[in-house]
């Protein structure tokens, strides 16, 4: 019978990404799914409003804890660095090729940290981890380049488009500047 060994292989940085990038993942999906069915929890638009700030600095933790783990991957231990978390390197191919036919036997090949077949998941999980932080992101950016616009133009035209957004009605001193369309109001 084979002797069964600890092996010391997932340092803290790795552990910590991996448990705090889970609970965001969680978070971020049941915050986004009442954000989309606000209408069916009769949310009203200041709940909304709270939800989609919750949203965000979730997403801000979400996108920071994978940049830390970016960073871990070239500073973490050796499990952790990016050479055994991404498919690639010398003999990949040929470990990946055993590994699958081992597997397929049924008699895979130990791995004291993620195997080759892993090592493909790992970086399509990244890719996608990374994607799903840049979109948030832009979005996110997006919206903060919104309100600093708004926020300038209050200022400058010393209108009130902020409390317009609110109330529907805009306070302008003189006659507005016809843009073609016709009143609404």
């Amino acid at each position: 019978m084979t002797e069964l060994r600890e092996h010391a292989v997932w340092d803290a940085g790795t552990r910590w990404f991996h448990w705090i990038n889970f609970l965001c993942v969680l978070i971020l999906m049941f915050i986004g799914l009442v954000i989309f069915n606000a209408g069916s929890f009769d949310l009203s638009n200041a709940g909304k409003i709270q939800f989609k700030t919750l949203h965000a600095w979730v997403g801000y933790v979400f996108a920071l804890n994978l940049l830390w783990r970016f960073a871990w991957a070239f500073f973490g231990n050796r499990y952790a660095r990016w050479r055994s978390i991404l498919p690639g390197g010398r003999g990949y191919l040929q470990a990946l090729h055993r590994y699958l036919s081992a597997f397929a036997a049924g008699r895979p090949e130990p791995y004291a940290g993620h195997n080759p077949a892993a090592r493909l998941g790992i970086g399509l999980l990244l890719l996608l981890l990374t994607v799903q932080a840049v979109t948030g992101l832009v979005l996110a950016g997006t919206v903060v380049l919104h309100v600093a616009a708004a926020v300038i133009t209050e200022i400058r035209e010393g209108g009130s488009i902020v409390s317009a957004m609110f109330t529907g009605r805009k306070i302008i001193a003189g006659q507005p500047v016809d843009q073609g369309g016709s009143d609404a109001g």
